[in-house]
């Protein structure tokens, strides 16, 4: 009896360290546990960094842009002008030289040439400082007949998109070595997507800094070449037609109207081969019609006839 109590207690011992071991994490599993909760600690923070630090960074701009001066702004200048000129081709190569004294150049052009009369559209960069020099050289060499200028202050802009650069730069940093302590394969392609994204942006801003900087850097002139319509200048010609030409146009003429009347008799014939069975019956129910409009017309006379005998 004594021996039975003793193996129960035992037995009941064992069930019982059993049951507390199984509820227990393990080392390895209480080590990924924690792995995986410091990660998502430090990629939430890796995020909240980029949104806090761009703030940060655009308010110390704002506060450097409040405090430049004027000339500091980023301006963009463009000018459109209609010149027209007796030598446009003289015109094109005068001020395509004075851009080019000036510091700038051409930056595209097309020239169309219709019976003697020439157009040239080009379109020339020169430093903003040098526009009004260009503008007057320009109308002195030729009549401006139509022209218009335009400024845009994008300073805020440029501003924006550098602060934006230089905080997803560190942002980019910063996930890099997220990506150097990844511990799985989840990990890995998480924060790779995140890198791709984050690149991506830089390319945009980079891009779009160096479109601004162009734009800023060199002001475009939009440049219509138009040759002078003088009248004077234009000779007379004959301008009756031949007497050959005017016979091809009788001809032509003739033939066309010939044309037209055998096109409609033959549509005539058309229609009616084509409509012969509705012809047929039509000219079946004519006839039908009239014998028996005759027979009733017999009946009526014979009748007559019957009165007039019997009176």
């Amino acid at each position: 009896m004594k021996n039975n109590f003793r193996t129960l207690i035992i037995i009941g011992v064992l069930v019982i360290t059993a049951a507390c071991a199984g509820n227990s994490p393990t080392p390895n599993e209480d080590a990924d546990l924690g792995g995986v909760s410091n990660y998502s600690v430090e990629f939430e923070a890796a995020a909240a960094d980029e949104s806090a630090g761009y703030a940060r960074l655009r308010s110390e701009e704002t506060e450097s842009l409040e405090e430049s001066l004027p000339e500091d702004r980023m301006i963009i200048r463009n000018a459109w002008l209609n010149v027209s000129a007796d030598d446009v081709n003289a015109l094109f190569r005068d001020i395509s030289a004075h851009a080019r004294e000036l510091g700038g150049y051409v930056f595209s052009y097309s020239i169309e040439n219709n019976d003697d009369f020439i157009f040239i559209n080009t379109e020339i960069k020169v430093p903003p400082d040098k526009l009004m020099d260009f503008l007057d050289y320009t109308g002195d060499r030729g009549e401006i007949t139509r022209s218009s200028m335009s400024s845009e202050d994008v300073t805020d802009s440029y501003y924006d998109a550098a602060t934006r650069l230089e905080t997803k730069r560190k942002s980019l940093e910063r996930y890099y070595d997220l990506l150097g302590d990844a511990r799985n394969v989840d990990e890995i392609i998480q924060i790779q997507r995140t890198i791709d994204i984050i690149t991506e942006d830089i390319e945009a801003l980079e891009g779009r800094i160096k479109v601004l900087n162009s734009q800023v850097g060199m002001a475009t002139v939009d440049l219509s070449l138009y040759q002078t319509d003088d009248p004077a200048r234009h000779e007379i010609e004959w301008n009756a037609i031949g007497f050959s030409d005017m016979g091809y146009l009788i001809k032509r003429s003739f033939v066309t109207g010939a044309n037209i009347i055998v096109s409609i008799l033959q549509w005539l014939i058309i229609i009616v081969i084509g409509l012969s069975p509705l012809w047929i019956v039509v000219i079946l129910g004519i006839l039908l019609f009239r014998f028996i409009k005759r027979k009733l017309n017999q009946k009526k006379i014979k009748k007559l006839d019957d009165k007039n005998k019997a009176e």
